[in-house]
């Protein structure tokens, strides 16, 4: 909801134009692998839908994979979920990432 337009997420259209505006990334030439860990909650769901988004915003050659097994979860440290994984590297743990949150993560991490 938010009040005065504050706390509502921002549309795909408006963080495509934010990505493009000014910047020359070569991110679509690299294959990336992520990971989403979580045991199949709608926070953990959430999560993964923004991810896909991410992945379509930035134009990725991406591989992603939900993990909800849990002894798969514990192997990489992550005790609080949702978590993400960007290629085999935890980046994020226990939050529930906005899509624009999500592209900025992508551009850091790779």
């Amino acid at each position: 909801m938010g009040l005065f337009g504050f706390g509502k997420n921002k549309k795909k259209d408006e963080i495509e134009k934010e990505v493009i505006k000014g910047e020359n990334t070569n991110l679509s030439d690299k294959k990336v692998s992520i990971k989403v860990l979580g045991e199949g909650c709608e926070k953990c769901d959430k999560v993964n839908d923004n991810v896909k988004e991410a992945v379509e915003i930035l134009n990725l050659d991406a591989d992603i994979e939900k993990i909800e097994d849990l002894i798969e979860i514990v192997t990489y440290g992550v005790m609080s979920t949702p978590g993400i994984v960007i290629n085999e590297k935890v980046v994020s743990v226990g939050k529930i990432l906005k899509t624009d949150e999500i592209v900025e993560l992508l551009k850091k991490n790779i």
